[in-house]
């Protein structure tokens, strides 16, 4: 059950329950509720709510940076962008086979 408020000990991430408390909001929530991390004890330190609010917020303030991050980093890893877009166009191409299958079996 969440619960409102700092911990009185700012080190005290987790309670009694095994709950996690968020950085942003000032909740303890369940561990499914948190992105893994690869630092400190596994766990990021906001929500999912909580962080993907903020990459969505900070994306549209400043989407030229993100774009020139995206950009620098596919210049900097050429054979791993490959990688990545051919995984992608293969779950396009599987989606776009399974919708299409779906429809035709909707249509008869």
């Amino acid at each position: 059950m969440a619960q409102m408020g700092r911990p009185r000990n700012p080190l005290a991430r987790f309670n009694a329950e095994g709950e996690r408390w968020c950085g942003h909001c000032c909740l303890f929530m369940p561990l499914e509720q948190f992105y893994p991390s690869k630092q400190g004890d596994g766990y990021d330190n906001w929500c999912r709510e909580c962080r993907k609010a903020y990459v969505r917020e900070r994306y549209h303030a400043h989407p030229e940076q993100d774009l020139a991050r995206a950009r620098a980093w596919a210049a900097r890893y050429p054979a791993r962008r490959r990688a990545h877009r051919r995984i992608a166009n293969r779950i396009y191409k599987a989606r776009l086979r399974f919708e299409r299958q779906w429809q035709r079996e909707q249509t008869r």
